[in-house]
């Protein structure tokens, strides 16, 4: 109620007091009740005048009392920007019986943005929780026999693929695909990288066994099975057709009555790109100059495989342990200069000459000894022939497209 209102109910309460006083005086006759009547219409009249009086303006700002002021709310702190992560980093951590991974997102100056524990599993000789690593924005890794798929900047799990349900051993990131495969199976498992199962191979061959590289030329994979080979560092390689997924020995998969290039080509596939660090190469050479060149695979440090070709199928040749990793040398007609030797206490070197007879590569004779000529004139007679120098690693297969 406002101001005016109040004054007018106070003036109203004098008047009813005072009458009310006066007919006490007169004895309570008719003519003061009559009187009180009468002011208690004023009264209604004045209150009801004092309504209309507000209606009309609209407004009782000016005479009510002034509303205390609020306090303005504190405006909610902005949440600090995230970081980017620079980095993910898998920590394996063992725990009794049992293992676990920590894996922690990094920003540029090592401050964590996201991190968690992966659950804990049954210790074993094979790795439960492998890292896969990286690809754009986000993270691969197997936790037990499940592929994950987390991402980069929140660490958030986009999805996991159970069917893979191996131990990784092998991996290989893909245009479309991440590719793996464990040394308890499976042989191959190709997954999409929105999760998708494409292709899971249990077992190429039964002969053959631990899977444990993987390596992508091509449209093809290359699997390196290491079990039920007579030699452990020679290993069984498959190779699987990444549009059909059809399987092949790397040794069948280029048949006789394809050309040269072709066969070359897959011979090439029986061989890793790398081993014990140091990358296989190979070069074409005109062995014995029929006009179709051999293949010379350089492997290890040491050693050398020739194959020719004799318009129908590949013949390899036997073999060869050559001590240096830049001894072979031209020669002008069926033949190749071989520069040998350097071990032993005596270290003696020779100059050695190889001929082809029937497709194969044969020793023919000794050009020169350190045991007869000395290490100058054997190098200055070196210095005389054209250096076979141009190797190139064995995924590249310019030479052979160009031939």
């Amino acid at each position: 109620m406002n101001r005016k209102r109040w004054m007018i109910l106070a003036v109203c309460m004098l008047v009813l007091l005072s009458l009310a006083a006066c007919g006490k005086a007169d004895g309570g006759d008719d003519s003061g009740a009559a009187a009180l009547e009468s002011a208690l219409r004023q009264v209604r009249d004045k209150l009801d005048e004092a309504k209309h009086d507000e209606a009309e303006s609209g407004s009782t700002a000016d005479d009510s009392e002034p509303e205390p002021e609020k306090t303005p709310e504190p405006a909610a702190a902005a949440e600090p920007e995230q970081s980017a992560v620079e980095r993910i980093e898998l920590t394996r951590v063992p725990s009794g019986g049992d293992e676990y991974a920590v894996i922690t997102g990094y920003d540029a100056a090592e401050n964590t943005v996201w991190s968690f524990e992966t659950p804990r599993f049954v210790m074993t000789e094979m790795t439960s929780v492998v890292e896969l690593g990286q690809r754009d924005d986000r993270y691969y890794y197997v936790e037990n026999t499940t592929v994950v798929c987390l991402d980069v900047q929140t660490g958030t799990r986009l999805w996991e693929n159970s069917d893979y349900a191996g131990r990784a051993t092998g991996f290989a990131f893909g245009d479309s695909a991440l590719y793996l495969c464990g040394q308890y199976g499976p042989d191959f498992f190709a997954v999409s990288y929105t999760g998708e199962t494409l292709a899971r191979i249990e077992q190429f061959d039964p002969n053959y066994y631990w899977a444990s590289e993987i390596e992508l030329r091509g449209d093809q994979a290359l699997v390196y099975l290491y079990g039920g080979t007579p030699n452990y560092d020679d290993p069984m390689i498959f190779c699987v057709d990444l549009h059909t997924y059809a399987v092949s020995s790397a040794a069948d998969t280029a048949p006789a009555g394809q050309s040269f290039a072709e066969q070359y080509r897959a011979v090439l596939l029986t061989y890793p790109a790398e081993i014990s660090g140091y990358k296989t190469e190979h070069t074409l050479y005109d062995i014995d100059q029929d006009g179709t060149p051999e293949l010379i695979v350089h492997e290890d440090v040491s050693y050398y495989y020739i194959y020719s070709f004799d318009g129908e199928q590949v013949i390899p040749s036997e073999k060869f342990y050559w001590n240096y990793s830049n001894g072979l040398y031209a020669y002008d007609g069926n033949g190749l200069v071989v520069h040998d030797g350097g071990q032993g206490f005596m270290r003696f070197e020779y100059v050695e000459f190889y001929t082809m007879t029937g497709h194969q590569l044969e020793w023919s004779e000794e050009l020169m000894s350190s045991e007869n000529y000395t290490y100058s004139e054997i190098r200055e007679y070196l210095d005389t022939l054209t250096p076979i120098d141009n190797f190139i690693p064995i995924t590249d297969d310019s030479y052979l497209s160009n031939s």
